[in-house]
């Protein structure tokens, strides 16, 4: 059964809601002998929405979108077909009634949109309308629950899957509530022949290399590492504004810096630490804290996350015993500030059984521990930039610092003095970069067992971190 006026199924031409909207308005208007047209030619298919065409949010980026969540439309709709996966053109097109106004849009294009969540789930939009003309994109709640979806209003806005998992949060915008999902870049630039200008091309690598600065990426380009990266030398940094760096890295003005460089000859002479935490909320994990370990030689950066401050000692002896057996030296100066994780007797133990020299800063100077504190600063700047960036859930932050941490050790640093990378120093090699990724991208994961023949052999998750 198919209606003859909008062209849905399930209901006839005397029982569609549309039709009885143009009827109501024609009894309105009893002069009018037809109902308000669009410019388009005259077609009877139709789609509906509440929301008005006034609401201009402003609130999309290249590589997200916001819908705001509307209980009488009965489409997803929105403004701009860059984020389509798939689409095809509606002949004809498709003519959108908007109740606020009484007036009609246009809807050309219907299409399939591959989204992820700010809680890291992916799915697909499907029968989406494109309509040029709205300010707003819009979520239909009543297609999100015919998929089996819940939408809960409850401090804010929450969709919930059928076994009652949040997959999906949202707030207000304006005071509407509305959503924001990721659109994979990887399928936004296979629609159709993608000419990419020199800023798309900086903003891509920028992001890969977890918000890399100007500066950096210049010193990337000289340490003759371009072959990891195949058009890197074909590519200027530009001064456009990255919105993630803002938000995660504007500082106050810096304290005076100490001019005297280390004079340090080899690896291991000295390694400076610090613990950074507790961070809320914990990683999915558990964990509340990220030890760094900084050699002062190389400058090369190790990590490790804590769910407790009392498991420093561990993850220093696991360091003590992986360094010293890659480079078949021995640890001489560890220099870490006066906090209360490097006080119990445990870790004064272990140094004065492997004869290491324990310097303590003076209580309340960070300054003295510099190398570590900008090391902490350093991460946590780029970490707040990848999340945002990637529109992730903060519980993410443990995977954001080991990618950080990865990040920074392939990429120049001042603290050298020299067109090598901390990497290169540590394992005497050029780093690859070629298969970089943005943080936070799509991925697809091989599922190493099946238990049927024709199960899939990977499944879509997304990009969170590489192996060390």
């Amino acid at each position: 059964m198919k209606c003859e006026h909008c062209g849905r199924r399930n209901h006839q031409k005397g029982d569609c809601y549309y039709y009885k909207q143009v009827l109501t308005k024609q009894e309105q208007n009893p002069g009018d002998k037809q109902p308000p047209q669009s410019k388009l030619a005259n077609t009877d298919h139709f789609a509906f929405m509440m929301t008005g065409c006034d609401e201009n949010l402003q609130n999309d980026t290249p590589t997200s979108v916001v819908f705001i969540l509307d209980s009488g439309a009965t489409d997803h709709m929105v403004n701009r077909d860059d984020v389509f996966t798939s689409w095809s053109v509606l002949s004809p097109p498709l003519q959108v009634a908007v109740e606020k106004t009484g007036e009609f849009m246009t809807a050309t294009k219907r299409g399939l949109i591959q989204v992820t969540t700010t809680l890291g789930f992916t799915g697909t939009l499907q029968d989406v309308l494109f309509t040029p003309q709205a300010t707003t994109n819009l979520l239909s709640i009543r297609r999100v629950q015919e998929s089996g979806m819940k939408v809960v209003f409850d401090q804010g806005v929450q969709v919930q899957d059928k076994t009652g998992k949040t997959i999906l949060k949202g707030k207000t915008y304006n005071g509407l509530f509305g959503v924001k999902f990721r659109i994979s870049k990887n399928m936004t630039e296979s629609g159709s022949t993608l000419m990419v200008r020199n800023s798309d091309n900086f903003r891509l690598r920028h992001e890969r290399l977890g918000h890399i600065s100007n500066g950096k990426f210049q010193q990337l380009k000289r340490c003759q590492m371009a072959g990891n990266m195949s058009d890197l030398n074909k590519i200027m940094p530009t001064n456009d504004l990255c919105e993630a760096c803002l938000y995660g890295k504007q500082a106050r003005l810096p304290f005076n810096k100490n001019k005297n460089k280390s004079h340090v000859k080899r690896p291991l002479y000295i390694v400076h630490s610090d613990i950074c935490g507790p961070i809320t909320p914990s990683t999915l994990s558990c964990q509340n804290y990220f030890a760094s370990f900084i050699d002062d030689y190389t400058h090369y950066t190790v990590t490790y996350l804590l769910t407790y401050k009392s498991e420093l000692c561990k993850v220093f002896k696991d360091f003590v015993a992986k360094s010293e057996t890659h480079f078949s030296l021995k640890l001489e100066n560890l220099y870490c500030d006066n906090g209360g994780e490097y006080l119990p007797n445990e870790v004064k133990e272990f140094c004065l059984e492997k004869e290491i020299a324990f310097h303590l800063t003076v209580p309340h100077t960070p300054q003295q521990n510099g190398v570590a504190e900008r090391m902490n600063r350093t991460i946590t700047e780029k970490v707040r930039s990848m999340l945002s960036s990637a529109d992730l859930d903060k519980s993410f932050w443990g995977e954001a610092v080991q990618t950080a941490t990865y990040l920074i050790n392939r990429t120049p640093t001042k603290a050298l003095n020299t067109n090598k990378t901390p990497y290169d120093m540590w394992h005497n090699r050029k780093p690859q970069l070629n298969h970089l990724k943005v943080f936070g991208s799509t991925a697809n994961n091989h599922l190493k067992t099946r238990k049927h023949k024709f199960d899939n052999k990977s499944i879509k998750g997304i990009l969170v971190g590489y192996e060390p």
